[in-house]
């Protein structure tokens, strides 16, 4: 529940629904961490962005792409896209 307008306006402007067309890349990239153990971190190219993703939405992507589905996605503050 929402206190006052002001905070429920900023949290819906916050998180968008993103347009699966304009997803047009999967990035999966290798490095490691500050103490040497590889790491793969997972990026979506949308609207020419670099956007940052988890495993687990880039797996449910691929799959529902593969079928030809949709797939509910939000971007959270223009930095990240999760499931919706």
């Amino acid at each position: 529940m929402c206190i006052s307008s002001i905070n429920c306006y900023a949290a819906k402007s916050d998180t968008l629904a993103v347009n699966n067309n304009l997803i047009t890349k999967v990035i999966k990239h290798n490095t490691t961490t500050s103490k040497g153990k590889p790491v793969v971190k997972y990026y979506f190219v949308y609207n020419g962005n670099l956007v940052s993703t988890t495993k687990t939405v880039v797996d449910k992507y691929e799959l529902a792409k593969a079928y030809g589905v949709r797939i509910a996605l939000i971007i959270i503050k223009n930095k990240r896209i999760a499931l919706n």
